[in-house]
Formats: C-alpha cells, sequence, structure tokens
C-alpha cells in the first residue's frame, strides 16, 4: 500500500479546508531537531553586526509594516499554535515558512512591474541555440 505525500497541494476548492486538508494528508513525519534554527544563537550574532542588525529591522519592517501580511504572520500563528500537539509539533515547519516566507520579500520587495519589458523580446527570440545549449540571453 503507497501512503500519500507528507507535503500537499493547497487547493482553493478543497472543502474541508486547505489546512486540514494537507494536515490529513498522511502519515505526519516529525523533524529531527529541534528546530529550523537556533534563534538565541542567531539574535546573538546577529546584535554584534551593525549590518545583520540593520537588514533583520529591514526583515521585520517588511513583515509587520503591511496590513495584508501582518494579518497572514498573524493567521499562521494561530493556526500553527492550535494545530500543534504533543504528537505533532509544527512550530518547526512555521520557523521555516517564516524565515522562507521573509527571505523572499526581502529579495523580491523592491521589483516592480516595470522590471518587465517584455515588449523589448524579439519576435524570433529562442531560448535554445542550434547547438541544444540554453542561451544566456
Amino acid at each position: 500500500m503507497r501512503s500519500r505525500p507528507v507535503f500537499c497541494i493547497l487547493s482553493k476548492r478543497s472543502t474541508k479546508g486547505p489546512i486540514s486538508e494537507c494536515l490529513g494528508a498522511g502519515p505526519f513525519i516529525p523533524s529531527r531537531t529541534r528546530g529550523y534554527a537556533n534563534l538565541k544563537k542567531l539574535l546573538t550574532l546577529t546584535f554584534k553586526s551593525r549590518t545583520a542588525l540593520y537588514f533583520l529591522f529591514y526583515r521585520l519592517g517588511l513583515l509587520l509594516w503591511n496590513r495584508d501580511r501582518l494579518k497572514y504572520l498573524a493567521r499562521a500563528s494561530l493556526l500553527t499554535w492550535k494545530r500543534s500537539r504533543a504528537d505533532r509539533p509544527l512550530w518547526f515547519y512555521f520557523k521555516f515558512w517564516l524565515f522562507n516566507w521573509s527571505n523572499s520579500l526581502v529579495k523580491y520587495s523592491r521589483v516592480r512591474r516595470s522590471d518587465f519589458d517584455i515588449e523589448s523580446v524579439q519576435p524570433d527570440f529562442s531560448s535554445h541555440d542550434p547547438r541544444g545549449e540554453a542561451s544566456a540571453g
């Protein structure tokens, strides 16, 4: 018998709700570590560097100064707290999600619609050259 995948694709058409559907997708496989990052050590290193401290506050600002992001952060925190159990702790996954989400915000926060000038691409543009290698342009 083949087990269902641990990671599931969240569907907007779900009748049970995406969180319930994902948590019920198969056997829970707990993390083998205490967490994604040692927050005490991370903060100690961060407060020793002005650059790291600047980026910490920049990251927090991107998360907290936007009403929608704050709403999603609060919702994710609440759902993680409500759905965690002693035999199924979810905080490890919450920290992983939060770290990756904030990395995406930092990386792409300054990307604008005007950065994508697709009109400049020639009509005969090909993504592969005749030798079968991917082209750089």
